[in-house]
């Protein structure tokens, strides 16, 4: 299990970050609470990691706080002043800053307090190298759909490597479903990520919680892996090619990122005792209702660019029709749902007429079935 360094501003301080519009222009209700309940007014950093002898911060939008540091805050690393460069990206900032070999804490000083004393993480980067990565976010999400979900992508597309941010999950602790999902098989990271969501919108500048994630996995976990792809867990990888096929054709291509669009499942009916091999469903062009994209990118040519929920934005990407992911959209926590019902938390079978996708069900029948335990 990973905890990020969480830093908030210190009260002292007398400051919060500000909203990006004036607070009348956002939607007030999100998920059932107010503006003030799920906005981030007080995270500082969100992950201080060593990169060789750079210190990268992740954090929200540093907005009206980068002033404030630069004026008022000075940053040691407990020998040398610090001087850190700040950049406000899509709803995220990411700083860096050089430190000594033997730092392993940033100080950081206003007016004659006490230094904040703020540990650095150690990067995992080494650990991931050449790995292929699958990176979700999560909150309560059934554990039995997550390790179907894990298996699924293991045994189906080779992937190596499961980073799961879990989002305030109230249900069981960071630590239950970490040990739920080991296995010798692949490498499963759960990540505790207590940042609140953000606002619901429009607009859309203030749901930061996902996307600071992405600068936290790009520079703890994923700079030099393989590929990472980008889904749900209610979402499903679809291709005839493989992963390695396909980062070798972006290669030639001169591609960094491919984005793909979902196929909507159609309508679904329980399954008492399911395992993996009972996963089917089906689709066809009248279900597919959604238009939203994920990504798979290869982390060396792409982790100079914003990464974003549906879009990396680099000059590089592509959209692809050659695959996609299939989107079990009753499959959702109430963490995308307002008001999640049991149904949604459970596993099912989604058929039409006896009709099933017939490359996931050939991929299905490669995997092990496999009892819940």
């Amino acid at each position: 299990m990973i905890d990020p360094n969480f830093v908030k501003i210190p009260e002292s301080w007398n400051i919060l970050r500000q909203t990006m519009q004036p607070k009348e222009n956002y939607k007030e209700d999100s998920f059932g609470k107010t503006f003030d309940e799920t906005y981030d007014f007080d995270t500082l950093f969100s992950g201080v990691i060593r990169v060789g002898k750079t210190v990268v911060i992740t954090a929200p939008p540093f907005m009206n706080l980068k002033k404030f540091i630069n004026k008022d805050v000075k940053i040691t690393d407990g020998e040398n002043e610090i001087k850190i460069e700040m950049n406000d990206l899509d709803r995220c900032g990411v700083a860096y800053g050089e430190v000594s070999d033997s730092a392993t804490h940033l100080y950081l000083h206003y007016k004659e307090e006490e230094p904040l004393e703020v540990k650095i993480e150690e990067s995992l980067i080494q650990k991931f190298a050449d790995k292929k990565i699958l990176f979700t976010m999560f909150k309560n999400d059934s554990k039995e759909m997550i390790s179907h979900w894990i298996q699924y992508h293991n045994k189906v597309y080779g992937i190596e490597a499961f980073i799961l941010f879990d989002n305030n999950s109230d249900r069981y602790t960071t630590d239950q479903i970490q040990n739920y999902l080991e296995s010798d098989n692949y490498m499963v990271e759960i990540v505790n990520w207590p940042m609140r969501w953000g606002v619901v919108g429009p607009p859309w500048d203030s749901d930061f919680c996902k996307i600071v994630g992405l600068q936290y996995l790009k520079y703890k976990f994923a700079y030099e892996s393989h590929s990472v792809l980008n889904l749900d867990t209610d979402e499903y990888f679809c291709s005839s090619y493989s992963i390695d096929e396909i980062v070798s054709a972006m290669d030639e291509q001169g591609k960094d990122s491919i984005n793909m669009e979902s196929k909507n499942i159609s309508r679904y009916s329980e399954v008492e005792d399911p395992k993996i091999s009972d996963y089917y469903w089906w689709h066809d062009d009248q279900v597919d209702l959604n238009k939203m994209t994920k990504w798979i990118t290869a982390p060396k040519k792409s982790r100079n660019y914003p990464w974003t929920t549906h879009y990396i934005f680099s000059p590089n990407r592509e959209d692809s029709d050659d695959f996609y992911y299939a989107h079990l959209s009753s499959l959702v926590g109430e963490h995308h749902v307002k008001n999640a019902t049991e149904v949604a938390r459970k596993r099912f079978i989604v058929k039409d007429d006896n009709k099933v996708n017939i490359l996931l069900k050939n991929n299905f029948n490669k995997m092990e079935k496999k009892n819940d335990t």
